[in-house]
């Protein structure tokens, strides 16, 4: 299953309130159902609805705003590490592009991202096991102080070298991965097999991601 990893932060660490996500609007549309995984983030083969639970971003919701509820990402975590299915509506298909799967913007720069893709799954991490101790970039500095990776301090979307990301970042930006269902190739009953299982004589895989940016008003 291919995938990718990047981590978000739009608010780009300009004021206190950028130095995490949290503050950050979400929106997933589509994201109905997720999931469900053990203690340490294997999945279990359930598939849960998110309707009123602290993953419920089927309307626009702060990150930060039911973060204290969110246990579902590991042993002793609290944060999102959750993959969502999406179920697009009648009138799309399974791997329509056609439609923005998940918006984002933050307050404090008012930039905004849509995410448009052909996969059925969106993973967020919202970089659960950051410490401080890790400075920004250079170029993401700002004043005569420098600016450290918080807990909370980005959103990311990731694939391969978990570990590695994991030790890179925490909860001041967050990851928002494209892919297909998670560990589908164990749940045959999930009828994932067509997306997930390529061989010599099938299609070829397909992995789409098209990142919009626009600004609106904050």
């Amino acid at each position: 299953m291919l995938a990718n990893h990047v981590y978000w932060n739009l608010g780009a660490f300009v004021n206190s309130e950028a130095t995490t996500v949290l503050n950050d609007t979400l929106h997933m549309p589509y994201a109905a159902r997720a999931i469900e995984i053990d203690s340490i983030e294997v999945p279990t083969g359930g598939l849960g609805i998110v309707n009123g639970t602290f993953l419920d971003f089927t309307s626009p919701v702060q990150i930060g705003h039911n973060i204290s509820n969110a246990h579902q990402c590991g042993f002793n975590c609290t944060g999102y590490d959750n993959a969502f299915i999406l179920d697009r509506p009648r009138y799309s298909a399974p791997e329509a592009t056609d439609l923005s799967v998940l918006t984002m913007s933050s307050n404090a720069t008012g930039i905004q991202l849509d995410i448009r893709t052909n996969q059925q799954s969106l993973q967020i991490y919202s970089c659960n096991n950051m410490n401080g101790t890790i400075p920004v970039k250079a170029s993401q500095q700002h004043g005569s102080t420098t600016t450290y990776v918080e807990k909370y301090g980005c959103v990311c979307t990731y694939s391969g070298k978990r570990d590695q990301f994991l030790a890179n970042a925490f909860n001041i930006q967050v990851v928002i991965e494209t892919q297909q269902w998670i560990d589908g190739i164990n749940y045959p009953e999930w009828g994932q097999d067509q997306y997930q299982i390529y061989t010599v004589d099938s299609e070829p895989a397909v992995v789409f991601a098209q990142y919009d940016f626009s600004v609106v008003a904050t």
